[in-house]
């Protein structure tokens, strides 16, 4: 029965999120992958937020709270089919979606990383350090006690190796798997991460697809997403992988609403930052950056932005984001809070530490075997395309690469920890966070490459 609770537990995410989306478009029609990664992506995202919630009101995950939810998704289901706002999938255009050689490959060779990756999640149990005492033993806490009640882990110190003050999004909604089985399963709780990176691959085709054509766009989702370094820690457990599908997400809606202004790419880029910040450390300083970098393009082109809907979602943004800050207000605070550790002194003492940090990220650079050369891809298709850096949205999503880049060498620059022994054994992690901007730069520049040859 556990692959059916499973199968009944990422079916309802899919449902939430497809409902969420009815409120986002208001019945606009998206293509069928669109809808369903955007299903996916925000129904993971909203269900570990809304189980946040719940456990702040003293209940933790069972079979009863998902029959509560169960019931509120579909009350919700009703109001936008009462107004016509559910999403319409589009008509596939079948002259222009021609079954050829390249496109079966292209198929073929998706659907075999989808299924390694998923024997990979599926077919073991938490063996990952972080997956297993970070991610998973939160989803056991979570599972067996509510926030409401504080749970002793929080505070004790002994267990501070599982970082007791970092975001809950990840464990939420293992220990919502959890709450529907009725039991702890490392190997089944897993089953979320496959779904993680379909969503992801869906989300980037159709961001790939708004300035190139299907084929290239889903070749380049192959390269993004095929390159070694992303199949290993796919599914691993841990939560980089739901930080990079939020990021990336975040930054691909970002780019389309400075070209279009469009509302709901406004809300969808909010929503993904904010799931960000629930996702790792991190991810609240990626998130914020998320928001600062539409701020600032807002505010270069303030004749054609609207300030209501941009000020009213950011208000949103920052009042979850309080909300996670306010409850983890009066955690024990380890040698890992690296917002009390920095200051310009610490800065400038360790500054010598570039001598070792820098060769570390060049090497990352030409690592063949985990990214694919994909960094040199980017470097060509940017200087053959430099035209396409006019665009107020090529420059976006290269300052926000500068910005990625800058926050993690600041972080090795300031860790307590051996910076040589933390490179080695997190910075390919770290990486995987790059790699779907970098996926979206190089469309950017091929796209400008393709409109200059044709021309």
């Amino acid at each position: 029965m556990t692959p059916v609770y499973a199968l009944t537990y990422m079916m309802l995410i899919v449902f939430f999120g497809y409902v969420l989306l009815a409120f986002i478009f208001k019945g606009e029609s998206l293509p069928f992958s669109e809808c369903l990664g955007l299903s996916l992506a925000v129904g993971a995202g909203a269900m570990g937020s809304l189980l946040f919630g719940i456990s702040l009101c003293g209940f933790s995950p069972s079979r009863m709270v998902f029959l509560l939810i169960i019931i509120l998704v579909g009350c919700l289901y009703l109001i936008g089919a009462k107004y016509q706002w559910l999403v319409k999938i589009q008509p596939v255009d079948s002259k222009g979606d021609v079954v050829n050689l390249a496109n079966v490959m292209v198929f073929c060779s998706f659907s075999l990383l989808m299924a390694g990756i998923a024997i990979h999640a599926l077919g073991f149990p938490l063996y990952e350090w972080d997956a297993f005492s970070i991610w998973g033993l939160k989803a056991k806490v979570l599972f067996y006690e509510s926030l409401a009640h504080k749970p002793d882990y929080f505070y004790d110190l002994s267990l501070s190796f599982s970082h007791l003050d970092y975001p809950l999004g990840v464990p939420f909604l293992i220990s919502g798997f959890y709450g529907l089985l009725g039991e702890v399963n490392d190997t089944w709780a897993k089953i979320i991460f496959p779904f993680y990176y379909l969503s992801l691959a869906l989300i980037l085709y159709n961001g790939f697809q708004w300035k190139l054509d299907k084929l290239k766009a889903a070749c380049l989702v192959l390269i993004t997403l095929g390159a070694g370094g992303f199949v290993r820690w796919a599914g691993a457990g841990t939560a980089d992988l739901a930080l990079t599908v939020f990021y990336g997400c975040g930054v691909c809606y970002l780019l389309r609403y400075l070209d279009d202004q469009k509302r709901c790419h406004l809300i969808l880029t909010v929503l993904f930052a904010y799931f960000c910040t629930f996702t790792k450390n991190e991810g609240m300083v990626l998130g914020c950056f998320i928001v600062l970098v539409m701020f600032l393009f807002n505010l270069l082109n303030r004749e054609k932005s609207d300030w209501k809907q941009f000020i009213a979602c950011t208000g949103v943004f920052l009042g979850l984001l309080l909300l996670w800050l306010y409850w983890r207000r009066d955690l024990p605070r380890t040698s890992e809070d690296y917002a009390q550790l920095a200051g310009i002194k610490l800065l400038l003492n360790n500054f010598y530490r570039l001598k070792i940090i820098l060769p570390a990220f060049i090497e990352q650079l030409y690592a063949f075997k985990l990214w694919g050369g994909i960094w040199v891809l980017l470097a060509v298709f940017a200087i053959l395309g430099r035209k396409a850096f006019k665009h107020r949205y090529v420059k976006a999503a290269w300052l926000l690469l500068v910005l990625h880049a800058g926050l993690y060498m600041f972080v090795f620059i300031i860790t307590p920890w051996d910076v040589r022994e933390l490179l080695d054994v997190s910075l390919d992690r770290l990486i995987l966070h790059f790699i779907p901007v970098t996926g979206l730069l190089i469309g950017l520049h091929w796209a400008r490459i393709s409109s200059d040859s044709s021309g």
